[in-house]
């Protein structure tokens, strides 16, 4: 977990400075005064170093990554272990329940199956995504990359494992680019070796500017 040791106050005031709250914005925001917010950095300050707000929030959203790129691999992992030796029909209910985007992917790049966390993420329904190629969701420069990528990946049998990836360049259904935090692994099917892919959108970049 990301600063553990800070409050939720603490934490809700740097998750407004990401969003690129002002002091001002995020007194009004909360009701509280610009002294209150003050010594609520010097506090937070006090337990994540000397550094100048935006330095503050650039780490705190980092952490927050990596945090969120770890869960969504436990997710992986656990709902991999109640894969194995399950068939495709059988799991889609499973994945239904799943709170990330889930799809699986065979060597070839097709969909066989998505939930519905997925299609809102990537802008289409859970019925379209076995009519659909992974490619639908890439930027068409990475195509090749891509493609080089999970040959390689589903030639060693998953071996060579895809990992965790964090800001991936990614699309929605219209080409609307979207930066998501993904986590992919593999499960043996029916139908052969499939990749699993956990993802989710990717918190904004802390801005460039903010108020000290």
């Amino acid at each position: 977990m990301a600063h553990p040791n800070l409050s939720d106050r603490e934490k809700q005031l740097l998750e407004l400075a990401a969003k690129g709250f002002t002091d001002q914005a995020i007194s009004n925001q909360l009701g509280i005064s610009i002294p209150t917010i003050s010594t609520y950095w010097g506090r937070i300050r006090a337990k994540m170093g000397p550094h100048s707000r935006p330095e503050l929030v650039a780490t705190f959203i980092g952490e927050s990554v990596q945090a969120t790129v770890e869960n969504l691999r436990k997710e992986n992992e656990a709902l991999q272990s109640k894969l194995r030796a399950q068939r495709i029909p059988a799991i889609a209910e499973l994945i239904q329940q799943a709170p990330e985007a889930v799809i699986f992917v065979d060597r070839t790049g097709a969909i066989l199956m998505g939930n519905q966390a997925a299609a809102e993420l990537f802008g289409c329904s859970v019925d379209m995504f076995p009519q659909l190629r992974v490619g639908a969701f890439i930027p068409n420069e990475l195509h090749d990359r891509h493609r080089q990528h999970r040959e390689r990946f589903f030639g060693t049998g998953g071996k060579t494992r895809m990992g965790d990836h964090e800001g991936v360049e990614a699309r929605k259904l219209d080409g609307t680019p979207i930066q998501i935090l993904a986590s992919v692994s593999t499960v043996e099917t029916e139908k052969g070796l499939v990749a699993v892919v956990f993802a989710r959108e990717a918190p904004p970049e802390p801005p460039g500017k903010l108020s000290a």
